[in-house]
């Protein structure tokens, strides 16, 4: 009787490999394939290549950028607008060319890109905008200056108040009543509109500026009876219905609207000779503290201030003394010379 065969194989001998190519016919074994060269190591926290698939070079990591808007060491759009409004070069008609740009796109950027855009242009335009409105005297008549401190103004009404606005907010409220207190009619009745969104949008932040802000509509009333004496002049009167006989158009008496609207007309309209024209382009502007257009502003901007500030304005006789002035400027009435 055969032995059993020992669970382990003699020494010298192997077990079968499942893998392991058949023998040849003649008995001997196969030569046994040599093993793929083996794939150079793949970098820390990379995937090393599969057999059959190329090795592909580790990617550098990301550097984020310090600026939200651009890459590193690239002018944005809105620093090369700054630059250009810099220039020495540019004259005052380039500059409203290059402002009247930037208006037209204020609203765009303020409203769809409020994350980046914004902020960039906040950052690199208001430091020119308030260089120049400093810096371009107030003119009482329409030319290149005029546009300038006009576009600007502009765009500072129409910016969108918000969280990005506000570390801003109280160099534009000192710039705005600076033009309603200074400025043309124009320019002013957008301060005023600038005073009335701030002291709204930043209800209870701006309290050192409530002062200065009612005394400022205040003034305004104190001058009404000189504003309407101003209006009402005969002077004014002529020149108002010589413009309209100029224009085609009929003739009437003259009235708060149109006068508001058409400004002081003193000085004549221009001549009938070669210049006229030119002459006529240039209309005269009221000053903003003499004017109806922006005294129309200023019963919304008291409303803000005692509903947002009340408990400023009910420590003070501001309200007393604007209701006397305002009750005085219902008693104004024009010349009666004007209407005949």
């Amino acid at each position: 009787m055969n032995p059993p065969p020992s669970p382990n194989p003699p020494p010298g001998s192997s077990l079968p490999c499942p893998d392991a190519p058949p023998p040849s016919a003649s008995g001997a074994p196969a030569p046994t394939p040599s093993p793929p060269s083996a794939a150079p190591a793949a970098p820390a926290g990379q995937t090393p290549p599969q057999q059959g698939q190329q090795s592909i070079p580790p990617v550098p990591p990301f550097k984020t950028s310090t600026t939200p808007t651009a890459a590193a060491g690239k002018t944005t759009m809105w620093e090369a607008q700054a630059e250009r409004l810099k220039a020495a070069d540019m004259t005052p008609e380039d500059q409203v060319a290059v402002l009247t740009e930037l208006r037209d796109r204020v609203i765009e950027t303020a409203l769809a890109t409020t994350v980046t855009e914004y902020p960039a242009f906040l950052e690199n335009l208001l430091p020119i905008f308030e260089s120049l409105i400093q810096t371009v005297p107030v003119q009482s008549v329409e030319n290149a200056q005029h546009g300038i401190r006009h576009a600007i103004i502009d765009m500072l009404e129409r910016l969108l108040p918000s969280d990005t606005l506000s570390p801003h907010k109280e160099r534009l409220l000192t710039l705005a009543l600076d033009v309603v207190r200074k400025d043309n009619e124009e320019n002013a009745v957008l301060g005023a509109k600038i005073l009335s969104n701030l002291f709204k949008a930043f209800r209870g932040k701006l309290e050192s500026h409530v002062q200065p802000c009612f005394i400022l509509v205040l003034d305004m009333y104190r001058l009404l009876p000189e504003a309407v004496g101003e209006a009402f002049a005969p002077s004014a009167a002529s020149a108002m219905e010589e413009q309209s006989k100029e224009e085609g158009v009929a003739s009437s008496p003259p009235s708060l609207d149109r006068l508001a609207s058409e400004g002081s007309a003193t000085g004549g309209g221009g001549g009938k000779g070669g210049g006229g024209s030119l002459e006529k382009s240039k209309k005269v502007l009221t000053a903003g503290m003499k004017s109806f257009k922006v005294l129309v502003e200023c019963p919304f901007l008291i409303m803000v201030l005692s509903s947002y500030y009340g408990n400023i304005v009910q420590r003070q006789s501001w309200v007393a003394e604007l209701i006397g002035l305002a009750v005085k400027g219902l008693e104004l009435r024009p010349p009666e010379e004007v209407w005949k």
